[in-house]
């Protein structure tokens, strides 16, 4: 699918040539003509950018006939008629709007993910008044499970409810999915002590 922006007629039929003649997946989208913003406020335009099945693409557009030669600083183009003229090499600014749409998106991402997961370890949810609750929650299941099997055993307690604030969960987050019977109801599990040291993930 192509979504369309401010780009040039130009570009546009290159656009559309991309989008017919690469390999048709169903989740493939392109976008023409967005505005990224830098960190100080400065706009640069990504000709395309393009979602596919192992990532994401900045596309950048030139109209360029003849011969190009060059190294990482400047390209000279040759026209056919033997004209020459010299630019700055593309292929940085290109590199550089990749690197800006990286950083926005792992922005999006994190904020999304640390607003919707909760740690897979119990003591990276609980306070020690919590995991107290825990452990108590633990015994009562394996009473139940000893039951289920057909075990004679005194009826299973019932444990108290963990406490709203921060008395019983390290975090308003986990708070938040979990509630007073600690019932997973996140969208992601977060692993944050598996993470090399040099990265902050989750």
């Amino acid at each position: 699918m192509l979504a369309r922006g401010s780009s040039t007629s130009r570009e546009w039929r290159v656009l559309d040539r991309l989008a017919r003649e690469l390999p048709p997946v169903s989740h493939c989208r392109f976008w023409a003509g967005i505005e990224l913003f830098g960190p100080s406020g400065g706009l640069y335009e990504a000709d395309a950018i393009a979602l596919g099945h192992y990532g994401v693409y900045v596309i950048e557009l030139k109209d360029f006939t003849g011969r190009i030669t060059g190294d990482d600083r400047a390209w000279t183009i040759t026209s056919p008629g033997g004209s020459a003229r010299l630019i700055p090499n593309p292929i940085q600014p290109a590199m550089a709007k990749a690197r800006l749409l990286t950083a926005s998106l792992a922005q999006v991402v994190s904020e999304l993910v640390f607003e919707h997961a909760v740690p897979h370890l119990s003591a990276l949810r609980h306070t020690e008044a919590g995991l107290a609750k825990r452990a108590a929650w633990e015994s009562t299941w394996a009473l139940q499970q000893r039951e289920d099997a057909g075990d004679d055993v005194a009826p299973a307690p019932v444990p108290p409810g963990y406490a709203y604030g921060k008395r019983d969960y390290r975090d308003v987050v986990t708070l938040r999915h979990r509630g007073k019977l600690d019932v997973p109801t996140e969208r992601f599990i977060g692993y944050p002590s598996a993470a090399p040291d040099c990265q902050s993930s989750l």
